[in-house]
């Protein structure tokens, strides 16, 4: 089990690199991978695995790249996450968790 980030981009390495130090505070012996398209330079220290693929980011990337996790149970999180408490719990119910964005539906953001 494990935890997996996906960033391309400064913007978001300067999120992962926030968010995994948050999980390594809370739970420094959870796994924690991330990959990226290796453009940007990140703070290696974080992450257990440090995947650099080539190519461009964006959301197909990261559909395609989440499938190249390394864990029986993954739990792919954002890069604007900050962990506040233990969740090694949230593994024992993974089969297939997601939590959508609402706003993603907002009138004006899902039209072409």
């Amino acid at each position: 089990m494990g935890v997996l980030f996906v960033a391309t981009g400064s913007l978001y390495i300067k999120l992962v690199e926030r968010a995994a130090q948050t999980f390594r505070e809370v739970t420094p012996d959870l796994p924690l991978d991330l990959i990226t398209d290796g453009k940007d330079a990140v703070d290696e220290r974080l992450f257990d695995e440090d995947r650099i693929r080539p190519g461009e980011g964006g959301a197909q990337a990261r559909l395609e790249w989440m499938q190249l996790t390394q864990f029986e149970r993954t739990l792919h999180v954002d890069c604007d996450v900050i962990l506040l408490v233990e969740i090694s719990d949230v593994f024992a119910l993974l089969d297939l968790a997601v939590a959508h964005d609402k706003s993603r539906n907002a009138v004006g953001n899902s039209e072409p």
